[in-house]
């Protein structure tokens, strides 16, 4: 991204132009870097015999997140599934148990309404029901489509079938119901067990419970979890999830890429002597704007601003460095920039808090040593899935006496780097 950073400064009744060109915005990713799916909240119902089951969220789920509901029974039973929701897949035949996984995105207005799902005969099938709530998935057709599996057998080993994705970044999530009161053991393949619940019903025995996983590459995907040895079907399907971001970026007020933003420096008279400017880097309506989404076990990252030459220039032969100290004060006999964080502000997004995030602790001038100055940092402690939008940081450049007038650009980079 090639952004414009124009400092007037005036020379007498002539005109010194200094301009930031060419800010190159940079995001350094590490293998690391995963997904910014996460699971908000999960739930699940005691098993009970009846002709159906009723669940409620513990709180409001939020507009445009995904809301799964997977459904079983002990009999073989046609699943009708929670109102508003739709079909990953449902399934049931003679002699064994069905179950089903449907999903929806919420609207927000779901409050904490029970949810229903059943079909079963009154007395004689025991139904158990679980929910989730996952946050940073697609709105849009959510479902990655055709992927759903199935499996069913008896034994002490649940196989959930597979799916295939056709989608790079998809949130999986695999159940099972079994016929047994044993608890579900963990589940393979990556796949991290969120509920799982056992009973024995009015003599009839069951077990369920639900998996997920996370993944950032299409393929063949399957699961299998430890139950009592009996009979159970499982289920695996997958949904779109929202691709990790880690950027840099400088955006307006509404959050939207500034295309030409400019520092707006303070005017200076060139005379015989040493001369400074200062600025601000970083206004309301051009932040600059750091946006994480990698996953929770993220170490962190720095933000970096460097020059990639050594010397304003007019284009014409005249230069002055932005890196020299040498002089009294510091940088006067050739010029040198210094950042000051003095009102350097930090402000995390909606949701998200600055904890475990820094501004640059005291005010640091580039030399030839110090190539590269952090204006931010976070920590292992700070926040994952979330922006922080960075302003007031001064900016002072320091110009040599009789300067010779023109206009002088020199090119910089913000360089964002997960630890």
């Amino acid at each position: 991204m090639h952004v414009a950073r124009a400092v007037r400064q005036r020379v007498g009744s002539r005109l010194l132009l200094l301009t930031f060109v060419s800010l190159i915005l940079l995001a350094q990713i590490p293998h690391h870097a995963g997904a910014a799916t996460y699971l908000v909240q999960a739930t699940n119902a005691s098993p009970v015999k009846a002709a159906s089951v009723s669940l409620a969220f513990a709180a409001g789920p939020a507009a445009n997140d995904l809301l799964v509901a997977i459904c079983g029974a002990s009999t073989n039973s046609t699943i009708t599934a929670p109102a508003g929701f739709s079909t990953a897949v449902n399934e049931n035949a003679a002699g064994l148990v069905s179950q089903g996984i449907f999903y929806k995105v919420a609207t927000g207005s779901e409050g904490t309404a029970a949810l229903s799902c059943g079909g079963g005969t009154a007395g004689s099938t025991v139904w158990g029901m679980q929910l989730y709530e996952y946050r940073n998935t697609v709105t849009a057709s959510p479902f990655d489509a055709k992927n759903a599996a199935a499996s069913t057998g008896s034994s002490t080993t649940l196989n959930s079938g597979s799916v295939t994705t056709t989608n790079a970044n998809d949130l999986i999530i695999a159940g099972g119901f079994s016929l047994t009161n044993t608890a579900f053991g963990a589940w393979t393949s990556s796949f991290t067990g969120q509920q799982s619940n056992q009973s024995n019903v009015g003599g009839t025995k069951v077990a369920f419970g639900g998996a997920d996983r996370i993944v950032n590459a299409t393929g063949t995907y399957s699961t299998t979890v430890p139950v009592g040895n009996a009979s159970w079907r499982g289920q695996i399907a997958a949904f779109k999830i929202i691709p990790p971001v880690f950027s840099v970026d400088i955006v307006d007020g509404s959050g939207v890429s500034v295309a030409s933003p400019t520092i707006a420096m303070s005017t200076k008279v060139i005379n015989f002597k040493c001369g400074t400017s200062t600025g601000t880097f970083g206004i309301s309506t051009q932040k600059i704007r750091v946006n994480n989404t990698t996953p929770a076990d993220s170490n962190g990252w720095t933000l970096g601003l460097a020059a990639n030459t050594s010397n304003w220039s007019d284009g014409s032969g005249h230069t002055y460095s932005y890196n020299n100290p040498a002089g009294l004060p510091a940088g006067c006999t050739a010029g040198q920039l210094t950042v000051i964080p003095t009102s350097e502000v930090i402000t995390a997004g909606s949701g998200c808090t600055t904890t475990g995030v820094s501004a640059l602790g005291s005010s640091t001038a580039f030399t030839s040593v110090v190539t590269s100055i952090t204006i931010a940092s976070a920590g292992a402690t700070a926040s994952y899935n979330c922006l922080w939008d960075i302003t007031a940081l001064t900016l002072s450049q320091t110009i040599p006496p009789s300067q010779h007038t023109g206009a002088y650009s020199i090119g910089f980079t913000l360089t964002l780097t997960a630890l």
